[in-house]
């Protein structure tokens, strides 16, 4: 069994489902189009069934819009797959 690294969450053929979050700062009303960069909360290889990250929200320009701490998903199996 390979374990991927956090960097590989999008290669990965699970789906991550939002069920949480601990606490948002919006700074910024959300456009059409936006950009995110996360944080993994637990600084570990392993992927478990519920992952937790801080996320920041940003513009095309770079923009902060919003911060999000906390934010938790559960991996999901992708169900096309089975």
């Amino acid at each position: 069994m390979r374990v991927l690294p956090y960097r590989d969450y999008e290669q990965s053929g699970d789906i991550f489902l939002p069920i949480s979050y601990k606490n948002v700062r919006a700074y910024h009303p959300l456009p059409t189009r936006l950009f995110s960069t996360y944080d993994p909360v637990r600084k570990t290889l392993h992927r478990g069934e519920i992952e937790t990250f801080d996320l920041t929200l940003f513009d095309e320009q770079g923009k902060v819009l919003a911060e999000i701490e906390g934010f938790s998903a559960r991996r999901v199996a992708d169900p096309a797959k089975r």
